[in-house]
């Protein structure tokens, strides 16, 4: 559980659990979040307990990098 005090979180983890949340949380499909990836989901809820589907709003990729 989350604090409804607190306006971002950022959560680290491993695939494939982070493409599965990747897509259940954001509006646009991600086939594979690989390792180093970043995906961004704005989500307009006031409370944690209300989280639902957001708008990717970014994702970055170790080939975008190069």
């Amino acid at each position: 559980s989350l604090d409804d005090a607190l306006d971002s979180v950022m959560i680290f983890g491993h695939n494939h659990a982070f493409t599965s949340l990747s897509n259940s949380l954001g509006d646009r499909y991600i086939d594979n979040l690989p390792t180093s990836g970043l995906v961004k989901i704005e989500l307009a809820i006031d409370n944690w307990g209300d989280l639902k589907k957001g708008k990717t709003v970014l994702s970055i990729f170790p080939r975008d990098l190069k």
